[in-house]
């Protein structure tokens, strides 16, 4: 219970998921053998990008058959991976196995329904992304100050040391997904 309290003002959800991935050895909340303290922010991202597949619902149409597999994309430098394979090792969304992918460039991209973009990719570069890929039924996650002006439908914003999650509820609207009000409580929907 101490690890989860100490992870400060997070959701329940996402304090026990980061207790159980720094079990499983992943990148933790704890610090190093040099009491060095240990970057967090992108173990909070990837929970955070896999709980978002639970309050959002895609259309029949973004998915080839039942069998398919609900694909969490990473278009460029991936600092996510590794903490969301080991979710995907462990959980499923709606039945379905999760896939990570990564991805060079937008091209590639084929059946996806979230795509991570970090700030280390160029903003032209997820700017051609958006403009490629949009209307595909995908959730377009980014984490620069422009994201969301760029038509990307969810911006991680770091400020005072916390991630706020920021929606553009057109962008969300235009790739008919089907957001919850229960993740909407928690985000600050631009519209």
């Amino acid at each position: 219970m101490r690890a989860v309290a100490a992870l400060g003002r997070v959701p329940r959800w996402v304090a026990w998921l980061i207790v159980f991935l720094c079990a499983a050895g992943g990148p933790g909340v704890a610090t190093s053998a040099r009491g060095q303290t240990i970057d967090r922010e992108y173990t909070l991202k990837a929970v955070y990008l896999y709980k978002f597949a639970t309050y959002i619902k895609w259309p029949e149409r973004a998915f080839h058959d039942d069998a398919s597999p609900f694909v969490i994309g990473i278009l460029g430098p991936d600092p996510v991976g590794v903490d969301l394979r080991k979710i995907a090792n462990v959980k499923k969304i709606d039945g379905r196995k999760i896939a990570v992918r990564n991805y060079e460039q937008a091209e590639d991209v084929r059946e996806c329904h979230i795509l991570f973009m970090s700030r280390a990719l160029a903003g032209k570069s997820q700017q051609a992304a958006l403009q490629l890929l949009s209307g595909r039924n995908i959730l377009f996650v980014g984490e620069t100050p422009d994201f969301l002006k760029q038509r990307g439908v969810v911006d991680f914003v770091i400020h005072q040391n916390r991630i706020h999650i920021y929606i553009l509820q057109s962008a969300y609207e235009r790739e008919h997904l089907e957001i919850s009000a229960q993740l909407l409580r928690i985000a600050t929907v631009v519209k």
